[in-house]
């Protein structure tokens, strides 16, 4: 008896000492890129509190929903990182981390001590947003800026009532999307959990950071420059650079087994090729919108110039 096997094909998914090399660059320099953006937010918050010192009249003019949102999308890797540090896999990886001496843990070291830096920032300039609007006599201290005319406390909250209930549907749709069926996960990866996509639409709703303070400068008019150019053009270039890099990196790196996602990862933000389109584009016109209305007023879409609180119009009697 002759037995008759049909030849088997058996492709390896191993990595070579090329791709292996490969790999470990591109995860050193996507480390080194994600340390570079969380310093440069530090610096951009620390240029905006030198703004608003040089410019008391900024603070009560900002959004407080802008500098929450902002803050945070500090806190949501340091929660995020902290969970993963106690689990399982991440203690053991963090072993072979270290004991092989590599710089990968350096850079993790230095990403979270910018990241506080950061955080600590942005909730110095929420604390300066919040004191503007206490009566000047309070606490008996002399202030150099205005005090908040009823305008901009009924924008702010206007606000408020109008960008919360928009994060609230897209968390909403997120969690319809993930509950539907053959649901693969927003940012492509199978098996992404509901936390995760939830991170990631978080990490859209600070794309679109600046929406709050367009919003704000339309229902009151302002025409104050309440936010630095530094501040909302250099967080919007570091919000869209991972689009940028996550488009180059599907056009030049050849998929591997185990990709490097340390910089523009699914947990940060939705990718794809119409995200890495549609959210550059957005943070755009936002900040010209924002441009605009800080030299123009804040209602310059509407074609119409709202008083001040404070100011009159002059208007003519009938002569007898």
């Amino acid at each position: 008896m002759i037995l008759f096997y049909e030849a088997l094909e058996f492709a390896g998914d191993g990595m070579y000492a090329e791709g292996l090399a490969e790999s470990v660059s591109r995860m050193a320099m996507e480390g080194i890129m994600l340390v570079a953006s969380m310093a440069l937010s530090c610096v951009f918050t620390a240029l905006q509190l030198r703004h608003v010192r040089k410019h008391p009249e900024a603070l009560p003019a900002m959004s407080v929903t802008v500098l929450v949102v902002l803050a945070v999308g500090y806190m949501i890797p340091l929660v995020l990182n902290l969970k993963d540090t106690y689990s399982r896999d991440s203690r053991r990886e963090y072993f072979v981390k270290l004991t092989g001496g590599e710089m990968l843990e350096l850079n993790a070291l230095m990403l979270r001590a910018s990241t506080v830096l950061a955080l600590v920032l942005q909730l110095r300039l929420l604390q300066l947003a919040l004191s503007s609007w206490r009566p000047a006599d309070q606490a008996g201290s002399k202030r150099e800026a205005p005090s908040p005319s009823p305008s901009d406390a009924d924008a702010d909250r206007s606000t408020l009532w109008v960008c919360l209930p928009l994060y609230v549907l897209g968390a909403v749709v997120v969690w319809i999307v993930h509950t539907s069926d053959g649901h693969r996960g927003l940012s492509a990866p199978p098996g992404q959990g509901l936390v995760d996509d939830l991170a990631a639409y978080a990490g859209l709703v600070l794309d679109g950071f600046l929406l709050p303070q367009v919003i704000r400068n339309s229902l009151s008019g302002s025409r104050v420059r309440a936010l630095s150019p530094w501040f909302y053009a250099g967080v919007a270039a570091i919000r869209t650079a991972p689009h940028a890099y996550n488009a180059f990196r599907m056009w030049s790196y050849v998929p591997s087994l185990r990709p490097s996602l340390a910089y523009a990862g699914p947990r940060d933000d939705l990718f794809g090729a119409g995200w890495d389109m549609a959210v550059p584009c957005g943070a755009a016109l936002l900040a010209a919108l924002l441009f605009l209305q800080q030299r123009l007023g804040g209602a310059f879409l509407c074609g119409s110039k709202r008083r001040r609180a404070g100011e009159y119009e002059m208007v003519s009697t009938p002569s007898s």
